[in-house]
């Protein structure tokens, strides 16, 4: 039987959402949902672990709570997409809402970058927080200040693209470079995530901690590189830029690729301090 066509028993409710050929918008929404709410059991994880551990709250702590407050309206963005016709083809969707729909990608995108920093920033404040040395904190303040210069120049390269006066459009606009870009974006990323986790190897070197503690810590840190294996393919971006007004695949697939990846590597950020805390 179609799912078109399911006949509701009595009691139930309609779905909020269909999956068919030319709608994946379900996937969408299911998608966002569950690493949102993986995401925010870890921080409410994280945030008992640090009361009952510590007492209190530190740094680090505040800007994971910041970078989950920018995940939720990253989030939300793509549930405002999908409102609009994310997930469907380009003929299910009404042209009224073409404009909206590239505005809340716009969006998203942006709240992406500036969460993935957030993100960098409190596992370097918990390297300040754990190190005695005065190397290593000189070392951890310059990623965090190259992290932060890599964000300002991913937001404005990408923020920054296409028609200058109307950048959120990318349906049938012609953008230059807007691949290099997200490539750009990718090395800055990466670049920062190898050096954090040379500075978590450089902290547990002077420390006065058993070999299976410093394993365990530099493996709790290092775990964060795999999900650099999430960020944008080379060649994913491209489907958006030029999209065929005939009847092309599903648009924006670079949004909910973006939205599940900085969703999973948040959940993993904001669970491993207690990892650490378990050593310290």
């Amino acid at each position: 039987m179609d799912s078109n066509s399911t006949t509701l028993l009595p009691g139930q409710s309609a779905p909020i959402a269909i999956i068919t050929a030319t709608d994946q918008s379900g996937i969408v929404l299911i998608g966002t949902a569950l690493t949102l709410a993986v995401s925010l059991t870890s921080l409410l994880m994280r945030g008992y672990m640090q009361l009952q551990i510590r007492h209190q709250f530190s740094h680090d702590d505040f800007v994971a709570m910041g970078s989950m407050l920018f995940s939720l309206l990253q989030s939300i963005t793509v549930f405002i997409e999908v409102s609009k016709g994310f997930g469907k083809t380009i003929s299910n969707i009404s042209p009224n809402n073409l404009v909206q729909l590239q505005k809340a990608a716009y969006s998203s995108e942006l709240f992406y970058i500036i969460t993935l920093w957030l993100t960098k920033c409190s596992v370097a404040f918990l390297l300040l927080r754990l190190s005695p040395q005065k190397e290593h904190k000189l070392a951890t303040y310059s990623i965090l200040a190259s992290s932060t210069l890599f964000m300002i120049i991913s937001v404005f390269i990408l923020a920054f693209r296409c028609d200058v006066a109307q950048p959120w459009i990318f349906i049938n606009a012609q953008c230059t470079n807007l691949l290099v870009r997200w490539e750009v974006e990718t090395v800055f990323d990466i670049t920062t995530e190898l050096a954090l986790f040379s500075a978590s190897i450089y902290l547990v070197k002077g420390l006065q901690l058993s070999l299976s503690k410093k394993v365990t810590v530099i493996f709790a840190f290092g775990l964060r590189l795999a999900y650099c294996s999430c960020d944008p393919p080379l060649g994913l971006p491209e489907p958006r830029i030029h999209v065929p007004r005939s009847d092309p695949p599903r648009c924006s697939c670079l949004g909910l690729h973006t939205d599940s990846n900085q969703l999973c590597r948040r959940g993993s950020y904001d669970s491993m301090p207690e990892t650490i805390h378990g050593c310290s």
